[in-house]
């Protein structure tokens, strides 16, 4: 019987033919000649292996089977219509809601009036539509202005405080733009105050504060005013 012989070119264990006969390795491709009866003859290989131990034949690693891929890979999630809107709505709200609050910041506005009886500058009622902060002006000083246009009335308040404010008052029989001075101490009521709006419009400072006085003036007139303003500029 055929005994199964060693490779003698790298070692490795052959299969004995049946009957004798040639067996090839299958590692370095020598052939080995295994006789019936006796020990086995090798023949020189076919291709001689150059180099260090032969690979590893390339059938003994496999590839990991790969796993199915999910349906859910590769799938947008989609949005509601409804949540759109809501997202739509809640942007234009925001820029709404900024626009508001910065045209509200540069919006001058005044609320209340002035009245004057008697006197000189004669009898009137005028409100105003806004006013201007007296760092507007050329020759600028800290305090607001206001202009009625019908009837023609202007107030100018400089200072900051009822202790060192000037009211110039110019109505509508003044002749030219010269105005009345009034002071704390020409008036039974001077409560006035004028202070930083913390805002910059157009290069200018915003003030805001307020004017309530009550003032006699020349021939027995009276001036009387209750004005909040704010964002002069």
């Amino acid at each position: 019987m055929p005994v199964a012989p060693k490779c003698p070119g790298c070692g490795a264990q052959l299969s004995a033919p049946a009957h004798g006969g040639r067996a090839r390795c299958e590692f370095c491709g020598t052939e080995v000649g295994v006789p019936q009866y006796g020990p086995p003859v090798a023949y020189p290989p076919s291709e001689v292996p150059t180099g260090g131990p032969p690979p590893p034949p390339s059938n003994l690693f496999h590839q990991p089977p790969s796993l199915p891929s999910s349906p859910l890979l590769g799938r947008r999630k989609r949005r509601s219509p409804v949540l759109i809107l809501l997202i739509v709505l809640g942007v234009l709200a925001a820029a709404g809601g900024l626009g508001f609050f910065i045209w509200y910041m540069s919006w001058s506005r005044v609320d209340g009036t002035v009245t004057h009886q008697g006197g000189d500058l004669g009898n009137w009622t005028a409100s105003f539509d806004g006013c201007r902060s007296g760092d507007a002006f050329t020759n600028e000083f800290f305090g607001a202005d206001f202009l009625s246009e019908s009837p023609r009335v202007h107030l100018q308040l400089q200072g900051s405080d009822s202790n060192d404010a000037l009211l110039l008052v110019a109505g509508p029989q003044t002749s030219g733009d010269q105005g009345l001075e009034l002071r704390r101490a020409d008036c039974t009521v001077f409560d006035v105050l004028v202070e930083s709006g913390n805002a910059e419009v157009n290069d200018v400072d915003t003030v805001e504060g307020r004017l309530k006085v009550d003032c006699p003036t020349p021939n027995g007139g009276r001036l009387q005013a209750d004005l909040v303003f704010k964002a002069c500029h």
